[in-house]
């Protein structure tokens, strides 16, 4: 997402196509920020950027979300991944996390 002058202001989610104009971003600060820090991380040695080839072996067997949660997992990021589950005829949102953070 982008303002009048080109910049970035940040990066659309989701959208809701039933409505007019309503949708979500991540701003971006938050994603420069990210970005800075995974730079950082990177450069220590401590984050490895998985390889071509490492996410084409993962694109074959995974869904997309899959795909992202693995790839992230492959270059060391923590993953958050929610889920809606039902439990004696109730509908819960649990978070679950993995990764190193």
């Amino acid at each position: 997402m982008l303002d009048g002058q080109g910049n970035l202001v940040g990066i659309n989610t989701w959208i809701r196509t039933d409505s007019q104009g309503l949708g979500f971003a991540i701003p971006g600060a938050e994603i420069l920020d990210y970005f800075l820090e995974f730079s950082r991380l990177h450069r220590m040695g401590h984050v490895e950027i998985p390889t071509d080839e490492q996410l084409a072996d993962l694109a074959q067997s995974l869904s997309p979300p899959e795909l992202f949660e693995a790839a992230a997992e492959l270059a060391e990021l923590p993953v958050q991944r929610n889920e809606d589950i039902a439990v004696d005829q109730k509908w819960w949102n649990v978070t679950a996390s993995s990764g190193n953070g």
